[in-house]
């Protein structure tokens, strides 16, 4: 539990850094997971909410939840968090996901 606290505290630092410096990027033409508030991108802003869904201070709705699993396994955890950051700080690429009962097309986006 002090664990995930931390964690939790260190990424809510990030977050008020990346947006102190306004470093928020991954734009996208439609809906595209990792995208929870649906602005378009992939930002800190999107890693806030997950971080603020798994501490039970923030409900996701069906969408947001679906968004929220970039690592494809079924559940929304500080590992989907953590994914997120490392997307918009450039260190990483959006894993691949599951394409079929996940609802993902082949390049990520949500199959409506």
């Amino acid at each position: 539990m002090k664990r995930i606290s931390s964690f939790i505290m260190s990424a809510l630092i990030i977050f008020s850094l990346a947006l102190s410096t306004g470093f928020c990027s991954f734009a996208s033409e439609t809906e595209k997971v990792g995208d929870l508030n649906a602005d378009g991108k992939i930002t800190v802003v999107d890693a806030k909410l997950v971080l603020k869904h798994v501490a039970g201070t923030q409900e996701l709705d069906s969408s947001q939840l679906r968004m929220s699993d970039v690592n494809s396994d079924g559940r929304t955890t500080v590992a989907d968090a953590k994914v997120i950051l490392r997307v918009v700080a450039g260190i990483q690429k959006m894993p691949s996901l599951v394409v079929g009962s996940q609802g993902f097309d082949d390049d990520g986006y949500v199959e409506i």
